[in-house]
């Protein structure tokens, strides 16, 4: 494998192995006796400081993107997030470690839209739907990582010193990893391509070993923008919500200690099977995935509401959540996959960043809502998030266009 094909592969699954590692850390923080004696609002600020920053650091920095170049933002988020790990690592009050839930959130979620928006560029058609499936489920394994190495540092009593150095270890390995990498990562050569630098893209192809003849199947018909906005706008609404609510502020608003911890690692490690799978069925088209993948999630949580009663009993809880955040990783995977492809490179990084507003501003305020939801609500919601997400991979299945190895940029030519 080339230099910079290995490069951009290890800078996206550390990436986002390390993003898995910052998100579980609110949830987590329970074990820790300043985080678990946490009343009043700082209870619901330790879940709703890192959705609101990812909110910004992933809108942003998508804008950021399409005018500076994928690369060159990589260089300010992970400036951000090393001071935010160095915080949350040497924390010992709630104060603090907001500050540093915040900047890592801010830092990490900024590289998401940049880190798709790249493989997607820089990849071979009959290859992207895998790579980017793939690269964005290291976020689960680094999650569901950090929840059963605290859960080992929790039963064995270690102190809370032993605990930050639990997450500041890896994490300085992960960064180590990361900054190597991207110092001979290549630039998107189709963002450059897109901004007339025509040398320079073909030098980058040529250090990729691809062609910049940006040939591929083109569709028989058009769908109209609209039409790609609301349906990705639905997907995106339904799995962002469910994942988050799902794997993270349901055990922490119903559970407490380390049982907050269990109930991360079963869900993530879910979700982190499912992706090696879900990176095989994508590829093979995108209508048909997305139906199952979003069917099957609604299918399963409706199941969890009916056992509503029972789920304080870990041995109910933990297998349904275990499927049905495997189906929520088949749905991630619809989405993040339609993404790239449904706009065109010049604009890849601010429409991807405004079709995620929605989600990701519902998310905290949803987070807010279920502090005083029962636990019945809690699930009825999901139902419902479930419910819109399946109607959006309906309205793709009947509107929609196959967009399997379709040119990336097919939306400016003459179908």
């Amino acid at each position: 494998m080339r230099a910079s094909k290995t490069a951009l592969i290890s800078s996206t699954f550390s990436g986002m192995f390390l993003w898995g590692i910052l998100a579980s850390i609110a949830p987590l923080s329970q074990s820790w006796p300043f985080a678990a004696n946490a009343t009043g609002p700082y209870v619901v600020l330790l879940v709703l400081t890192g959705p609101i920053l990812a909110l910004l650091g992933n809108f942003s920095m998508g804008f950021v993107s399409d005018f500076i170049g994928r690369k060159r933002v990589f260089i300010m988020t992970m400036a951000i997030y090393i001071i935010g790990i160095v915080i949350i690592s040497f924390s010992y009050s709630i104060l603090s470690l907001l500050v540093g839930i915040a900047l890592s959130e801010f830092g990490i979620a900024g590289e998401e839209i940049p880190t798709i928006a790249l493989l997607a560029e820089d990849t071979p058609r009959r290859k992207m739907s895998s790579l980017i499936t793939n690269g964005m489920n290291f976020s689960n394994i680094g999650g569901a990582f950090i929840a059963g190495l605290l859960i080992l540092v929790s039963v064995s009593n270690a102190s809370i010193l032993v605990q930050r150095l639990a997450i500041f270890i890896p994490s300085l390995f992960l960064i180590g990893i990361i900054v190597y990498a991207r110092m001979s990562m290549p630039e998107s050569y189709r963002w450059l391509d897109s901004r007339g630098r025509k040398k320079e893209a073909e030098n980058e192809a040529e250090t990729l070993g691809l062609e910049t003849d940006f040939h591929g199947e083109m569709p028989s018909r058009k769908v109209s923008p609209a039409i790609s906005f609301l349906v990705l706008g639905f997907l995106g609404l339904s799995q962002y919500l469910t994942f988050g609510l799902m794997a993270y502020i349901i055990p922490y608003y119903e559970f407490t200690g380390v049982i907050v911890s269990y109930l991360v690692f079963f869900g993530l490690l879910g979700a982190s099977i499912a992706g090696p799978i879900a990176a095989r069925l994508i590829s093979r088209g995108r209508k048909n995935y997305s139906m199952f993948a979003y069917l099957g999630g609604f299918i399963t949580v409706l199941i969890i509401l009916l056992a509503v009663n029972d789920l304080k009993n870990l041995f109910v809880f933990i297998p349904l959540l275990f499927i049905n955040m495997a189906f929520s990783e088949f749905a991630w995977a619809s989405r993040t996959t339609l993404e790239p492809e449904l706009f065109t490179t010049k604009n890849r990084g601010k429409a991807i960043g405004l079709v995620r507003v929605i989600p990701m501003v519902a998310y905290p305020l949803t987070i807010y809502l279920f502090a005083n939801f029962t636990l019945y609500q809690q699930i009825l919601t999901n139902v419902a998030l479930w419910g819109i997400g399946l109607i959006g991979a309906a309205i793709w299945f009947l509107a929609g266009v196959e967009t399997k190895n379709l040119d990336l940029d097919y939306q400016l030519k003459k179908a």
